[in-house]
C-alpha cells in the first residue's frame, strides 16, 4: 500500500496546490463486489482508512452498488459497469460533491 499511498499523496497535494479540491473517486471491480456481498470486506479497506486518517475527500462507488443490493453481480458489473451501474455510481458522486459544496446547488437536468 505504500506505493498507492505515495502517489494519492502526490495526487492531493499538486491538486491542492493548484487551487482545487481534490475528491479520490474507488471504482471496484467485480471480484470486489462479489467479496463484499459474500464477506463483508473490502480488498481495498487499508486504503481507506489511509485516506480518512489524511482527512481525503473519497467516493467509495461500492456504497453506490450496494444499493442494488437485489441486483445480480452480473447484472451490474458483467465486464465494465453497466449502465445501471453507472447511473448509480453518477447520482452518488453527485450526491456527495453537492454536499462539500464542491458543485453549485443549481437544477442539474438528469
Amino acid at each position: 500500500m505504500t506505493r498507492n499511498a505515495s502517489l494519492f499523496t502526490a495526487f492531493y497535494e499538486m491538486a491542492q496546490r493548484d487551487g482545487a479540491q481534490p475528491v479520490i473517486v474507488i471504482f471496484p471491480d467485480r471480484s470486489d463486489l462479489v467479496r463484499w456481498r459474500g464477506a463483508g470486506t473490502k480488498r481495498y479497506a487499508p486504503l481507506l482508512d489511509f485516506f480518512a486518517r489524511k482527512g481525503y475527500h473519497v467516493v467509495d462507488a461500492m456504497e453506490a452498488l450496494d444499493t442494488a443490493a437485489d441486483r445480480p453481480i452480473a447484472e451490474l458489473v458483467p465486464t465494465h459497469y453497466s449502465p445501471l451501474a453507472n447511473r448509480l455510481v453518477a447520482e452518488q458522486l453527485l450526491r456527495q460533491l453537492l454536499a462539500l459544496g464542491i458543485m453549485p446547488k443549481r437544477r442539474i437536468e438528469s
